[in-house]
């Protein structure tokens, strides 16, 4: 199984992750990097759905096979 990041606001291209703490992980750095010292470390240790709800993500589970499709 793995995990195919959506953006939900169509900016960013589909992505494969192995696990959703892959994703969780990856998402909360692409934001940090848009904040100051004080609020990068909370964010970094955002939930995954605070992190989804925070940037406008979500995701969808997905066999190897379909993963294929994404390059993953």
């Amino acid at each position: 199984m793995k995990v195919l990041r959506l953006d939900l606001q169509g900016a960013w291209d589909e992505m494969v992750f192995d696990t959703l703490e892959d994703l969780r992980e990856y998402l909360c750095y692409l934001h940090a990097s848009d904040c100051e010292e004080e609020d990068r470390e909370a964010l970094l240790k955002y939930t995954l759905d605070e992190i989804l709800c925070y940037g406008d993500w979500d995701y969808r589970l997905i066999t190897d096979k379909e993963a294929e499709k994404y390059g993953g």
